[in-house]
């Protein structure tokens, strides 16, 4: 629902089949982003194995597999989002602008709002251990402004071309 002003359509799909569409994503999601950050965050434990039993250059291999595959998958997803989310019929890709964008900026945002938090944020402190629910929450924030702008991104492009039908 929130893609659809982007893409200037208004929502005209049931109740039923947004619920259905909703837990789909909403699984899909939780499932390729848990995968997605487990094999980006742990790179570095398994890199130091696999470089201690096989090798720099089987390390090496590791690192750039997880890295490249970590980020596909977040490609994948948002790609997905982008297709099933709006109301509009639109021909599927495996990459496009906008997602490549929306991961971009939210890979930059996480890893700034991670710098931010470790050095200067000290929610713990005015929040006490409801610091921890706050951090995630702004979190959720800059991922949703990441992918709406993506989103927007994709939107104008398509619209600009001629691409896409309600």
């Amino acid at each position: 629902v929130t893609l659809n002003p982007a893409w200037r359509v208004p929502e005209g799909r049931a109740f039923g089949k947004r619920f259905l569409i909703s837990l789909g994503l909403t699984l899909l999601i939780v499932v390729l982003v848990t995968a997605a950050t487990m094999l980006l965050s742990l790179s570095d434990r398994l890199d130091a194995w696999i470089a201690d039993n096989w090798g720099a250059f089987w390390a090496t291999a590791w690192r750039l597999g997880s890295l490249f595959g970590g980020y596909a998958v977040l490609l994948f997803v948002v790609e997905c989002l982008y297709h099933v989310a709006p109301n509009v019929r639109r021909p599927w890709r495996w990459i496009t602008p906008g997602s490549v964008l929306a991961v971009l900026l939210w890979s930059v945002g996480t890893r700034l709002f991670s710098m931010y938090v470790s050095q200067f944020g000290r929610y713990e402190l005015m929040y006490g251990s409801l610091g921890t629910v706050v951090v995630f929450l702004l979190w959720l924030y800059i991922t949703g402004i990441a992918v709406l702008v993506g989103g927007e991104l994709n939107a104008e492009l398509e619209r600009s071309a001629g691409i896409i039908s309600v």
